[in-house]
């Protein structure tokens, strides 16, 4: 599996102003009364709806989205100042980090891709035997198909998150306060959990715009630093 079959700068000049990088914070989005009732803070039907609306997008859509978010986490003092990142192979409409990796490559960061392992069952009053962890993912590296049909690196080469100077979370949808809604799995959730927040500005949303949307967060739900998206570097309003 070839990742960097994407470019990576959209055609035209590299200083085009339609992608300069732009700082927001994070505002409710307005809706329409007609579509009120479909945006209810439900987590299930909120997966429904936008899983929906990024799976619309168009291949060249996808493709340009993919490109201005590059060259906006690119320009972001977190990637330059970063070593090691995480990232993630792009489904179901997810926008893509395939340019954003091909770079970081290109400019001697060390890359690595959540992988699903099993482990070890301590207390048999657990129900959760699967746990994430990050793997390295060289220029050079295999990618195949495991469990939940997640590419993963063929070679297993794990990280702790302690370690991650920047780590880059997919998302369903995302708000103003940096909440987040996942895939349902808590497996990012979980694994986030362990990483001490004492350095600020490091864990960050990877998104669409149109992933905005009015959560409810649960207690367990861990709140993001900020998302990055197509649109823009959004910071997250903590109360």
């Amino acid at each position: 599996m070839d990742i960097s079959v994407l470019p990576l700068e959209p055609s035209g000049s590299r200083q085009d102003p339609s992608v300069a990088l732009t700082f927001y914070t994070l505002t409710p989005l307005k809706y329409s009364s007609a579509h009120h009732r479909l945006h209810m803070p439900n987590a299930c039907a909120t997966r429904t709806l936008i899983r929906q609306q990024r799976q619309a997008l168009s291949c060249t859509q996808q493709r340009l989205a993919a490109q201005q978010l590059c060259l906006r986490i690119s320009r972001h003092p977190s990637f330059r100042k970063a070593n090691r990142i995480t990232a993630y192979i792009a489904s179901e409409g997810e926008i893509s980090l395939a340019p954003l990796i091909k770079l970081a490559h290109k400019q001697g960061k060390a890359c690595y891709l959540p992988v699903i392992k099993k482990r070890p069952v301590i207390d048999r009053a657990e129900t959760t035997t699967l746990i994430m962890r990050f793997s390295l993912f060289a220029p050079h590296s295999k990618l195949i198909t495991r469990r939940f049909g997640l590419l993963e690196p063929q070679k297993t080469c794990l990280i702790t998150l302690n370690k991650i100077d920047l780590i880059l979370c997919p998302l369903v949808a995302f708000d103003q306060q940096g909440n987040r809604i996942g895939m349902g799995g808590g497996f990012y959730d979980r694994a986030l959990s362990r990483v001490p927040r004492v350095r600020k500005k490091r864990i960050w949303g990877v998104a669409h715009r149109l992933q905005q949307h009015p959560i409810t967060p649960a207690p367990w739900d861990i709140t993001l630093d900020g998302v990055f998206t197509d649109n823009g570097v959004f910071t997250a309003q903590k109360d």
